[in-house]
């Protein structure tokens, strides 16, 4: 169940359609309301697993990577549909069956040439994640630069784009310095464990 407005509520059943034609996985809409004066959907419960408890479960070195190529491929394939997430945080997928699940579509949009994209690629990895090393980010991205078509100069800048966004998100939600930030460099900063985990701090 989860909040959302009036506009959006209304249109998620034809999202729903438009992502399932295209052949992702979304959770179905199945009441559409309001509780105390805030709109309400709730949607199907579609079981699996959680994407970063399957990415950190022990195992395969093999499994993991494997898994995250996929996830870089179907974000890949997302945009290239045109559809472009609202709020594409881990959370917010799921791994059933080998299929990746996209949660929280209430504010997901088909635009014209997926327009702003690559929000997606900030949203997704600014997490620090116990057991994902920088190679491992590096494959998400590379899976979907491959998916895309980008060159490997492109790619290169979509890198660069990436943690520089990355990175001033950090800064702003946990409240680092951006000089901090950059003396340590990227790989320092999303370190699981490391001065700039979140969850190191609240241990």
């Amino acid at each position: 169940m989860t909040p959302a407005p009036g506009a959006r509520r209304r249109g998620a059943p034809s999202l729903h359609r438009a992502l399932a034609a295209a052949g992702f996985a979304a959770p179905e809409p199945l009441l559409l309301g309001t509780r105390a004066r805030a709109g309400l959907l709730v949607t199907a419960d579609v079981g699996g697993e959680e994407l970063l408890a399957a990415v950190v479960r022990p195992g395969a070195r093999g499994a993991k990577r494997a898994l995250l190529a996929h996830l870089g491929r179907e974000v890949a394939r997302l945009h290239r549909a045109g559809f472009v997430h609202g709020d594409l945080v881990p959370p917010n997928l799921r791994v059933r069956g080998g299929q990746l699940v996209f949660l929280d579509n209430d504010r997901t949009r088909r635009l014209p040439f997926a327009f702003g994209a690559r929000r997606n690629l900030v949203q997704l990895g600014r997490f620090v994640v116990p057991g994902l090393s920088l190679t491992d980010r590096v494959r998400v991205l590379a899976a979907y630069a491959a998916v895309r078509g980008f060159g490997g100069a492109r790619r290169r800048r979509l890198a660069r784009w990436v943690a520089r966004k990355v990175t001033q998100r950090r800064c702003a939600i946990d409240r680092i310095a951006p000089a901090d930030a950059a003396r340590a460099g990227f790989r320092e900063l999303m370190r699981s464990g490391g001065p700039f985990d979140p969850g190191r701090a609240a241990a």
